[in-house]
């Protein structure tokens, strides 16, 4: 976490047809929202995008999210390679 409630790493939760996103990957959070409640990934297109606030239930521009660990790390703490 970088700060209280602001996750560096995020997965997508729902829903699946959301748009420039995949459910269940793992995002690093670039930045926030204006009024630090949503994160901002980068899209598979590599453009900015705006998730949902924390706990929202998603729609297909605005994704719901989870936070989690950085996926490296966590390979790591498995013993699993990382390149």
């Amino acid at each position: 976490m970088t700060a209280p409630n602001r996750p560096e790493w995020v997965r997508i939760t729902d829903p699946g047809g959301a748009c420039y996103v995949t459910v269940g990957r793992v995002y690093r959070v670039l930045g926030w929202s204006a009024d630090h409640t949503r994160p901002v990934i980068r899209d598979y297109e590599g453009h900015p995008w705006t998730l949902d606030v924390a706990g929202g239930v998603g729609s297909w521009l605005f994704p719901a999210w989870e936070p989690c660990e950085d996926p490296a790390a966590l390979k790591a703490a498995n013993g699993e390679e990382t390149s």
